[in-house]
């Protein structure tokens, strides 16, 4: 079957020119005016419910979005071109099967401070893959999760059973003598199973129907999830949609996810798996794995060990604070005894925020007697001085007078209490000179 390669945004750019519109394909039309048509769905599909799909967003109200993290989502590059700058006019409908009407319990309406697209992509189907990070995150719920993406050692093949979701047309009837589409969109969301069909091209999947009716994307439907279901590993993102042509015949394309991991990872800090919970703590803290396939085993592990104490029960992990500092917390996920994937968290034990002295001079000795103007950059502190005399104070600025023997040293000490409630303590050293000529006094700044 010969590929269709053009591509929707090709359309939609001449389109903008003509409306001044922002967004993707068929949305110039009010929401309100949505039809809907239950008979049939993304190109031969069924209406299917978010809990179903409960990884899959609505963008705008004119494509698609993937959960991957309770602040990131993956889509489309042509979805979110025109919103760079302009990160807050991206708005994200998550937990919900429907566009407009009545919301369902789990619906979660969120804005974007932040769009990220593919540094190599060049308005073309090849790179078209963007971030979108909220502003605020989403509340994990039955209609509201991440699914783990692809990375290029997963088992992907031609004739794999996919699927693909969304609020696009569910009929495409052509364009109008403008170059716009016509056609049926819906208020609901529909999904239909696809089978892969090449994947010669390490940046896109193609995808075929499954039967001898047309099974595919429509436009609206652009940065919408590709699922795979592997072996082991259940649901995985494969792709996005991201180009088709006639939505009534050919292959379809969408963004090859393994092929962007990498960046994925550099860009949001999330790999395939993701651990959900505080970056800090004060006494404890509890952290579970997003997007574990059904049967899975974490197995936890922490280092150092020093800052904090480990339990486990399940794919459940406790961290108990026993000093300050960072600890990496690691988890390994096997299923049916294979290794499907390991997920990396850092956390703060405690309020590791402490503050510095300033003031006396690293690596160089003052003379006996000296006086020395000291200030803590942390919070309100009191002042301890061994081996010298406090002259003045003034907040977290003090004057201090160092001893009077050579070869010595004044410890100054700020203590104080931390964001967590703990009595905590900076010390500057400051070093004495043991040369006898050296005279004492003046003030050092």
């Amino acid at each position: 079957m010969k590929k269709i390669r053009f591509r929707i945004c090709i359309m939609a750019i001449f389109l903008c020119a003509m409306t001044a519109c922002q967004k993707e394909l068929p949305t110039e039309r009010p929401e309100e005016t949505l039809k809907t048509d239950n008979s049939k769905a993304i190109i031969g599909g069924q209406p299917t419910s978010i809990q179903t799909v409960p990884y899959q967003v609505n963008v705008n109200g004119s494509g698609g979005g993937v959960i991957i993290g309770d602040r990131w989502i993956v889509t489309a590059a042509h979805v979110v071109q025109s919103f760079v700058n302009s990160p807050g006019g991206v708005s994200i409908i998550a937990g919900d099967s429907k566009v407009t009407g009545t919301p369902e319990s789990t619906r979660q309406l969120r804005n974007a401070d932040a769009v990220i697209l593919h540094p190599s992509w060049q308005n073309a189907q090849e790179f078209d893959i963007a971030l979108i990070r909220l502003s605020q995150p989403l509340t994990f719920n039955l209609g509201v999760q991440p699914i783990a993406y692809s990375i290029p050692s997963d088992p992907l093949a031609v004739n794999n059973l996919a699927y693909v979701s969304g609020w696009g047309l569910i009929r495409f009837d052509g364009f109008d003598s403008f170059g716009r589409p016509t056609g049926l969109q819906t208020n609901n969301l529909f999904g239909t199973n696809v089978r892969i069909a090449d994947l010669a091209n390490p940046r896109i999947v193609w995808t075929s129907s499954t039967s001898g009716s047309q099974q595919a994307p429509c436009i609206g439907d652009s940065g919408g999830p590709l699922t795979v279901n592997f072996p082991n590993m259940g649901k995985v993102l494969v792709g996005v949609v991201n180009g088709w042509g006639d939505c009534n015949v050919g292959q379809k394309g969408y963004a090859r996810i393994s092929n962007y991991a990498d960046w994925i990872l550099d860009v949001t800090g999330i790999g395939r798996y993701d651990i959900l919970g505080v970056n800090q703590f004060c006494n404890s803290g509890t952290y579970t794995v997003s997007g574990l396939p059904s049967g899975a085993v974490v197995t936890w592990s922490a280092s150092p060990t020093a800052y904090a104490q480990l339990t486990t029960t399940g794919s459940t992990a406790l961290l108990t604070y026993n000093s300050f500092g960072e600890v990496v917390l690691t988890a390994h996920i096997t299923n049916n005894g294979v290794s499907i994937g390991t997920a990396t968290k850092k956390v703060i034990s405690g309020d590791i925020f402490v503050g510095e002295i300033y003031g006396a001079p690293d690596n160089v000795m003052l003379c006996p007697g000296s006086t020395v103007d000291l200030n803590f950059s942390g919070p309100a502190a009191t002042w301890s001085v061994l081996n010298g005399t406090i002259l003045s104070q003034s907040g977290n600025n003090i004057r201090v007078s160092v001893g009077s023997a050579l070869a010595g040293t004044t410890a100054v000490q700020a203590i104080f209490s931390d964001g967590c409630g703990r009595e905590r303590v900076v010390q500057k050293t400051i070093v004495i000179s043991s040369d006898q000529n050296c005279g004492g006094g003046g003030v050092t700044m």
